[in-house]
């Protein structure tokens, strides 16, 4: 099949020219390609993948890089269920770039969930919230491809891909408490999230073993030694790293 880059209708193979628009310079063989993360097949007229496309169809960085992800873009990556029980994309903000990777944190959380229910509860790494997010949820969220796009947020720990910021790093990257309160009234209330008022309450990571681990309040404020781990009405919001390239 070919299609006229003129007027845009699709032509049967051998015309030499378009019967519609009368062109006869602006036909091209279409193209059938695939999304290199989730392997859906690409629209031939946008040229976007329908379900990545605010992240998938971007130039490489190094024929575009005024089209980059920007540090507070959003992007689109991944889906969970909604609480409607359809699946929905997840949203992430661009936290901060690096060469060809994006550090994202997830606009909204994704989950309510206890940080840590083992006994004596260890580090982030031993967590039952890591077990989870690297386990069922990654597989859940996110196609072969989209899981082959990212990277781990800590390299000493390259089969835990998914985490969650520390204080100090989303005080670093979200200096201003404002930026770090979390309204679910957009994205509805998750099953046992505590949100009064519209804003919810979200865990931070805690590397080290304890009873507590840190969050974020309704105000934006980083709270440590923070709460119980085992307190379940937290939201959670994944933190990971992507390959752009």
């Amino acid at each position: 099949m070919q299609t006229c880059q003129n007027c845009g209708k699709t032509l049967d193979d051998g015309f030499s020219f378009c019967p519609y628009c009368g062109r006869t310079i602006l036909l091209r063989q279409t193209v059938v390609a695939t999304c290199r993360l989730c392997g859906g097949l690409i629209d031939p007229v946008t040229l976007r993948c329908p379900r990545c496309e605010p992240l998938i169809q971007r130039p490489r960085w190094e024929h575009a890089p005024d089209l980059a992800p920007k540090v507070g873009e959003s992007l689109s990556f991944g889906s969970v269920p909604s609480p409607a029980g359809e699946a929905a994309p997840i949203t992430w903000t661009v936290l901060e770039t690096r060469e060809k990777t994006a550090l994202l944190l997830s606009a909204a959380p994704v989950f309510a969930s206890a940080y840590d229910l083992t006994s004596p509860s260890g580090g982030w790494s031993g967590s039952t919230l890591c077990a989870y997010l690297n386990g069922a949820f990654l597989s859940a969220a996110f196609s072969e491809g989209e899981q082959s796009a990212i990277l781990p947020v800590n390299e000493s720990l390259p089969d835990l891909p998914l985490s969650l910021p520390d204080p100090s790093l989303l005080e670093a990257l979200l200096p201003d408490p404002g930026q770090r309160i979390c309204r679910v009234e957009e994205t509805g209330t998750l099953p046992g999230l505590y949100a009064p008022f519209g804003v919810c309450y979200w865990w931070l990571r805690e590397d080290a073993a304890g009873e507590t681990a840190p969050y974020v309040d309704a105000y934006g404020e980083t709270v440590s030694p923070g709460c119980l781990r085992s307190y379940d009405w937290l939201g959670v919001r994944p933190l990971l790293r992507i390959d752009f390239s």
